[in-house]
């Protein structure tokens, strides 16, 4: 079991499998990014060459992006987006 635990708070408490299975770290063209798909990210990161983001919403990601790369994240990968670390912007 993973719990993760900001300022008291519990942002989640599921098991490792469970975590990695739901989550995925998606990277593709700026494009596919808009007011709809921008709310499937815990985090996004764009640049000129394209995005990359966390997000928890696997099925809405392949349905509304489906030019993008999924892949598994890390567990650290997951912890970050959550407490909005360095490694990517909100």
């Amino acid at each position: 079991m993973l719990i993760l635990i900001d300022d008291g708070k519990i942002l989640f408490d599921k098991e490792k499998d469970e975590l990695l299975d739901t989550h995925a770290r998606v990277k593709g063209d700026n494009q596919y990014i808009n007011e709809e798909t921008r709310k499937l990210f815990l985090t996004l990161r764009q640049s000129r060459y394209g995005f990359e983001g966390i997000t928890d919403q696997k099925m809405d990601v392949r349905r509304l992006l489906p030019g993008a790369v999924i892949e598994r994240p890390t567990i650290e990968d997951i912890m970050l987006a959550y407490i909005g670390g360095d490694k990517y912007a909100h």
